[in-house]
């Protein structure tokens, strides 16, 4: 919605309110975007990237991980969905979890990225995420019992900034410290 600024005469935009802010596309932030709509969050997930999958799609890590250990499953929910109906979407079967390999990186689950991504895409929206891509926080800080994060979009869009009530920072990193939810205080987690 523009409005126009009475100081300056240009016309501004007025900031988003949202229930769930999610920084990061990758499977984290996926899920947890996912989850928040689905539970009836207006969710916005933001992701500096063209199109969500983190490092599956950006990296080409075409094996999400270990969905099961000595042939039994340990790991279900949003991310085991998105993994079988990417699998679908190419004419695979979903594998038997049951035939347990003891080298442990031939239980991997391998799927495609870019269906993965399109797959990943196509839920969010059914879910209702406001999906924002080429965009990430410029500042985010806690005021007046909300989040308030500056964006930084590319530059065909001007973004104004979005309140919250919660945010979850989603970035993957090598120390694994991902789908944290940045607490009330201000402060990180972890």
């Amino acid at each position: 919605m523009r409005k126009m600024n009475r100081n300056t005469g240009k016309k501004t935009e007025k900031i988003r309110h949202c229930d769930v802010l999610v920084i990061g596309a990758g499977p984290a932030g996926i899920a947890a975007a996912i989850q928040s709509a689905r539970a009836g969050s207006d969710c916005v997930l933001v992701e500096k990237n063209g199109m969500p999958g983190g490092a599956i799609t950006a990296a080409g890590i075409a094996s999400p991980g270990l969905f099961a250990v000595a042939g039994r499953q340990i790991i279900g929910g949003i991310g085991w969905e998105l993994v079988t109906k990417t699998r679908r979407e190419c004419g695979e079967r979903t594998p038997d979890l049951s035939c347990w390999d003891p080298v442990f990186w031939k239980n991997e689950v391998p799927i495609n990225p870019l269906v993965f991504a399109a797959v990943c895409e196509r839920e969010m929206l059914a879910a209702g995420v406001d999906l924002r891509y080429h965009t990430m926080p410029a500042t985010l800080s806690f005021k007046k019992n909300e989040w308030l994060a500056g964006l930084c979009a590319a530059k065909t869009r001007n973004d104004p900034g979005l309140r919250s009530g919660k945010a979850a920072a989603c970035p993957g990193n090598p120390a694994g410290k991902t789908g944290t939810t940045i607490p009330a205080t201000g402060s990180t987690g972890g």
